[in-house]
């Protein structure tokens, strides 16, 4: 959707033209604060974010109070962008594990735990 709010502006009502700052401001953020790299206007970024939201008279639903109240404390803390960090990483690991783990497939229950470590220590290995 980010990558596409130039063509949703030709197609959206004039009336509904006012998210269309939300959308940019918040690609913005995305492509300071989420990426590997922390850009160095990164606190702008997320406040011209809150602007956007603010106006939009929108609630403050908890993914946005995250954004407003505790990004940036995370950021200074990490000194980078949070790519590394982030939801979609998260699941590519798991889905690469996932992948790996399938030809040890354990049918008898018996030391199952133990099997499993093993796997996972292989598989950090790899």
């Amino acid at each position: 959707m980010l990558k596409n709010v130039d063509r949703l502006e030709a197609i959206l009502p004039r009336e509904h033209h006012d998210y269309l700052a939300a959308f940019r401001s918040f690609d913005a953020l995305a492509k300071a604060c989420f990426s590997y790299d922390l850009d160095p206007d990164y606190k702008k970024k997320i406040q011209d974010f809150r602007t956007a939201w603010t106006d939009l008279k929108l609630p403050i639903i908890c993914k946005i109070h995250l954004v407003y109240k505790h990004l940036a404390e995370e950021l200074e803390q990490l000194g980078d962008g949070t790519a590394l960090f982030n939801e979609s990483a998260g699941k590519s690991l798991h889905t690469d594990f996932d992948r790996h783990y399938q030809g040890y497939l354990v049918k008898d229950v018996q030391g199952v735990s133990f099997e499993v470590k093993q796997r996972f220590i292989i598989y950090l290995s790899l």
